[in-house]
């Protein structure tokens, strides 16, 4: 898988799997309802999540990531997502000024999240995991 094969195919495995944690995560029955508002919130956090792995994996100079390091990197970005909103429930008073702007324009568009801060320490984290992969991988081909 090369280029724009592994990007497509980290979106879509984004978008599913984030899709699949929602109805899980939700227990709600599967109407056209549910499932539209469950890939609003859940679905398209998973497509950021394989957009974010997918570039990372394919541009650049160094050779791409294969589909099971990328799988991987996701499942990494999932976790530390989750700690990220973990610790960030854990001090709310620290965080509760903006953490209620960032919800309350979410909200005015119709998307009502956990926490913006793990979703924004998991992306940093996973750029950083993604390159370091990569060069990982590249060392070794040497």
């Amino acid at each position: 898988m090369r280029g724009l094969g592994l990007f497509g195919f980290n979106v879509l495995l984004g978008a599913v799997a984030g899709t699949a944690c929602g109805i899980l995560l939700r227990c709600l029955p599967a109407t056209l309802p549910s499932l539209a508002s469950v890939f609003t919130q859940f679905g398209i956090a998973g497509l950021l999540v394989g957009a974010t792995v997918g570039v990372g994996a394919v541009v650049g100079p160094r050779p791409p990531l294969g589909p099971s390091r990328c799988a991987f990197a996701q499942v990494l970005v999932v976790l530390s997502s989750g700690i990220g909103g973990l610790v960030g429930s854990l001090f709310p008073h620290v965080l509760a000024s903006a953490d209620r702007a960032v919800h309350q324009a979410l909200e005015n568009r119709g998307i009502v999240v956990g926490s913006w801060l793990g979703a924004a320490a998991g992306t940093l984290i996973e750029i950083i995991h993604v390159t370091r992969m990569r060069r990982g991988e590249a060392d070794r081909r040497k």
